[in-house]
């Protein structure tokens, strides 16, 4: 996988705005996507239906709870087609064996009650990973955005209530009205079990929901993915680098003929001046004067009334003419309907109380209340490879800073300075900072405090421990002078 070949602008978003990236390749690759949807995922959940017929409310959860496995065949299609060309239905298809090789009795038992299954469902299908592997990787790239992932389900699963029943309306209103009465009795006996062709009709209505609202589950989730990779990995600072690399290599490559077009163009710039003498000036509107008609009318358009445009919207009470002798029918807004609102209804609630059970259990397996835990997480003994423990320090920092740094020896002057600050504002002035920060998280922690010199102080060293380490330039005798001025007074200043 190389960064420089993907199919999208890699730049860091928000997460609404990664979502709507992951909406975006989907309206992109619409036909790969919903190609292999209904060539794998429809044939096989309508002979589950069939073959469940007469269990209505089996084949609704059965339907349900192979959600995860059916998204595993759209996010085949993303990420394929987020490098490469997207892969059609019937390669897919082929692909089914690796596409169920890792995670699926994960995403079917805890993971599929968690709200970011779908943030989460890249790591174990394409990354392959198990275990703690998977589960510390599934931490990193999902300690952010978890708010948009959490709503991308909520707002699926209103939508996708909201579709189904909406084909339901759809299919009583459509329905001629000499057989209204015998669909909508199909619906209420579903309830009882009373209707084979009811329970078949409504797997299929929920089926038709599941098959609009879940492609689009899996594409934000796969958005909200890929820019958390961007943040963590920095593809947009690779992509750049690569970019001016080549470009740098081009400009090599071609200078003989930009100098000849640099010739040409100053040969066409002096040609222009001498012609600018000879130009006849613009015409000038002049009343009676056909000559200058052409002006006058390019006067006239320019003007405010004919150069003014205004689009202009209200909103009007419509009227209706409304027949009193009219009435509505007696299965429209009935008791019947009522009846089945009220069990679904209380279908949901039943599941929400079943979820949040067990979502209770297993932070309770995972995070016992009754063990013990330290109150406040340790200070952290290493951070990008520096060693904070204070014993290895030695006892004059800035001394052995000095003499590291007349030696010739800057990054490692710079490093002994860098770590007496981390242990200072770890250790005396106890700042939080978490074993997986970073240089810029270091800095918005200390931009926490109220002591604005230690703000300035700290972001000089930062900046230039960032230049010495990283960027292998060297630090002058005078910042390097300056950065020992203003760190002496804290580093020498006894522990409290």
């Amino acid at each position: 996988m190389q960064a420089e070949e993907l199919r999208i602008t890699a730049h860091p978003r928000s997460g609404w705005e990664a979502i709507d990236l992951g909406f975006a390749m989907a309206r992109s690759w619409w036909r790969p996507i919903w190609g292999a949807w209904f060539l794998i995922v429809v044939p096989i959940a309508s002979a589950l239906i069939i073959a469940l017929r007469g269990h209505p409310w089996w084949t609704l959860f059965i339907l349900w709870w192979l959600r995860p496995v059916a998204g595993r065949v759209v996010l085949h299609v993303l990420g394929r087609a987020l490098f490469t060309d997207p892969p059609s239905p019937f390669a897919t298809l082929r692909a089914m064996p690796e596409i169920l090789r890792n995670g699926v009795f994960a995403s079917l038992t805890l993971l599929r009650f968690s709200p970011n299954r779908c943030y989460a469902l890249p790591v174990l299908q394409l990354e392959g990973l198990k275990g703690d592997a998977r589960q510390e990787r599934t931490r990193i790239l999902t300690r952010a955005e978890l708010g948009p992932a959490a709503s991308l389900h909520s707002i699926g699963a209103h939508v996708n209530g909201a579709l189904i029943l909406a084909f339901l309306m759809f299919t009583l209103w459509l329905a001629p009205e000499a057989l209204t009465e015998q669909v909508f009795l199909l619906f209420q006996n579903w309830f009882d079990g009373d209707t084979t062709a009811g329970g078949l009709l409504v797997a299929f209505l929920y089926l038709a929901g599941t098959s609009v609202v879940e492609p689009l589950l899996i594409a934000g989730g796969f958005g909200l993915y890929v820019n958390r990779r961007m943040w963590l990995e920095g593809w947009d600072i690779e992509i750049a680098l690569r970019r001016l690399t080549i470009r740098s290599e081009r400009e090599k490559s071609n200078r003989p003929a930009k100098d000849i077009q640099r010739g040409f163009a100053a040969l066409a710039f002096l040609l222009s001046l001498s012609s600018a003498s000879v130009a006849r000036a613009e015409p000038v509107c002049v009343p009676d004067d056909p000559t200058t008609a052409g002006a006058c009318s390019a006067e006239i358009l320019a003007g405010e009334t004919f150069g003014h445009w205004e689009d202009v919207e209200r909103w009007r009470l419509r009227e209706f003419d409304w027949d009193t002798d009219t009435e509505m029918p007696e299965w429209a807004f009935g008791n019947e309907l009522g009846e089945i609102l009220a069990a679904l209804a209380e279908v949901l609630l039943w599941t929400g109380l079943a979820v949040g059970l067990i979502l209770l259990v297993a932070r309770l397996v995972r995070e016992p209340p009754w063990e013990s835990r330290d109150p406040e997480p340790s200070a952290p003994i290493a951070l990008f490879g520096l060693d904070l423990d204070p014993k290895t320090l030695p006892a004059d920092v800035i001394g052995a800073a000095r003499e590291a740094f007349a030696a010739g020896d800057a990054t490692r002057a710079i490093s002994l300075l860098y770590r007496g600050a981390l242990i200072l504002l770890i250790e005396r002035r106890e700042l939080r900072i978490p074993a997986s920060a970073t240089e810029g998280d270091c800095v918005r922690i200390v931009q926490g405090t109220s002591d604005a010199p230690l703000v300035d102080d700290f972001g000089a060293l930062n900046e230039a421990w960032i230049l010495s380490r990283y960027a292998r330039a060297p630090i002058g005798d005078d910042t390097f002078a300056d950065l020992c001025q203003r760190w002496a007074p804290r580093l020498l200043e006894p522990a409290s």
